[in-house]
């Protein structure tokens, strides 16, 4: 289990009227990850963690921005280097 110590904010990014995307390192179970999450607001101002988002392992960091930047600039994305990926 997380504790709030385990967590350091990086940004945090609103999404919309209720919704903020939040990154930031968290420690689970002695690993070390960048999570990106969906945080809502639950009504009296206070943010709660969604389970929409993903967290990676910070070496795979460089990779996933890279490929963001390439959808985002309309690039054709490199061949799936796993067959299981849907295309």
């Amino acid at each position: 289990m997380t504790t709030p110590s385990d967590h350091l904010v990086i940004a945090q990014i609103p999404k919309n009227s209720r919704e903020v995307i939040v990154v930031r390192r968290t420690t689970f179970h002695g690993n070390a990850f960048v999570d990106l999450r969906i945080f809502v607001d639950v009504g009296d101002g206070t943010l709660r963690p969604s389970q929409k988002g993903v967290a990676i392992r910070p070496d795979l960091v460089d990779q996933v921005v890279a490929a963001l930047l390439a959808a985002e600039r309309g690039h054709l994305p490199a061949p799936p280097r796993d067959e299981r990926v849907l295309q």
